[in-house]
């Protein structure tokens, strides 16, 4: 919120609202379309490659390290889904000693909880880290207005991050997966959005005297 020009593609924040309305705009371009911002974890995209909305649900809170935000247009290095910019997260250094945990509780059965971990012992280091949250929620149109139909929006979901980094003689290999489960309604009876995912990536990197190969 403190970087000019960029804003949610909804009002509404990722846990009162449905995952597929999570994208993001950069520059204030398309506002009411497909959004035109790249989101990367650690060079991968977090988009969703069909509609472009972003399951922020997916990635625990723990797991960021740092944000950087390019506003400029950025199509020529990462294509069409960055022609309103990039928005890179980082996730900790498996070689950084941490740990962590976060616990939090309100009204309406609210409450949620945030572990994160992670350092390393010769050759092998390593980072995990994951977030539950769980609330009944509130009816979601005036009490004038509602009826027999409409009920609370309530959410719960969990996900969770690891990954794992092996240096030896032969290079650095570097393993990472993450991904969610996210149940809510939509203040309907007739409603309910269910979703589970997850992703997978691999890196392997190599000094060659004067140059670096990268995989």
């Amino acid at each position: 919120r403190s970087v000019s020009g960029f804003s949610l593609f909804r009002r509404s924040p990722s846990r009162a609202s449905n995952p597929t309305t999570h994208g993001v705009t950069l520059r204030g371009l398309s506002a009411s379309g497909a959004s035109r911002g790249l989101v990367l974890l650690d060079g991968v995209p977090l988009n969703e490659g069909f509609g472009g909305w972003v399951t922020w649900t997916r990635l625990p809170t723990d797991a960021l390290d740092s944000v950087r935000v390019n506003r400029g247009a950025g199509g020529d290095t990462f294509g069409s889904d960055a022609l309103g910019g990039v928005i890179s997260l980082e996730t900790p250094s498996t070689r950084r000693r941490l740990t962590s945990m976060t616990g939090q509780f309100g009204s309406r059965n609210a409450g949620g909880l945030d572990i994160a971990g992670g350092g390393g012992r010769e050759s092998v280091s390593a980072f995990g880290a994951m977030s539950w949250f769980r609330t009944d929620g509130v009816v979601p149109v005036a009490p004038e207005s509602a009826g027999a139909v409409d009920v609370p929006a309530d959410a719960d979901w969990v996900n969770g991050l690891g990954k794992i980094a092996f240096q030896s003689r032969a290079g650095l290999f570097i393993g990472a997966g993450w991904g969610g489960r996210d149940d809510r309604g939509n203040g309907t009876v007739q409603q309910r959005n269910r979703m589970t995912g997850g992703t997978f990536a691999g890196e392997y990197a190599r000094v060659l005297q004067d140059f670096t190969v990268n995989v």
